[in-house]
């Protein structure tokens, strides 16, 4: 019984520190310098939060760890507190990746970003919201430009892992409505 409760108040610390670091994150002056020029509307980048966190934690006594699994399409972040060893995971979906070298860096800053965001309550646009606001507006022109882009830049096996996520069954970008088409722009236009 003393073991458990030792680990529940170990827990609570790190809770405890976690909820402290959120509120300095929170007063920090950080700017969205990502911008997704389809959609018009800015987003974090690591970079705008990632050196806060980081002179957060080593202030309040948190560390963090990240780890990839491609297999489970899923980015799991880490949360020591470093008195105590205990720590929270946090978990965050990812795209699988299948392309060139550096689709597998903007693979791994997204995850990262969006593991941060779930463990910290970074607030970012609805983006999904924003999506379906502009697919009622999307006109055959939008698709065909949106179209050629896509199959000028990208291969359809680059969303192997987001496709079978959403159990979308589709061979190339044509084959996708205009709600997933916008979707799948928008996530190569975030990295």
């Amino acid at each position: 019984m003393s073991e458990e409760l030792d680990i529940l108040k170990n827990k609570a610390k790190l809770y405890k520190k976690l909820q402290k670091a959120r509120l300095k994150l929170q007063n920090k002056d950080f700017k969205k310098s990502g911008y997704n020029p389809f959609q018009k509307f800015n987003y974090f980048e690591l970079s705008d939060f990632l050196p806060h966190i980081n002179k957060i934690f080593d202030e309040i006594g948190l560390a963090d760890h990240i780890n990839i699994y491609r297999e489970k399409s899923q980015a799991e972040l880490i949360i020591y507190d470093t008195e105590t060893g205990h720590s929270e995971t946090f978990y965050s979906p990812i795209q699988e990746q299948l392309g060139k070298q550096q689709d597998i860096g903007a693979m791994i800053t997204y995850a990262r970003r969006y593991a941060y965001n779930i463990a910290l309550n970074i607030s970012e646009n609805d983006v999904l919201d924003a999506q379906d606001i502009k697919v009622k507006n999307t006109t055959k022109i939008d698709r065909v430009k949106i179209l050629q882009m896509l199959n000028s830049n990208a291969e359809i096996s680059q969303i192997k892992g987001w496709l079978n996520n959403n159990n979308i069954k589709a061979n190339s970008f044509d084959e996708l409505t205009d709600n997933q088409l916008m979707q799948v722009f928008n996530l190569f236009n975030q990295r």
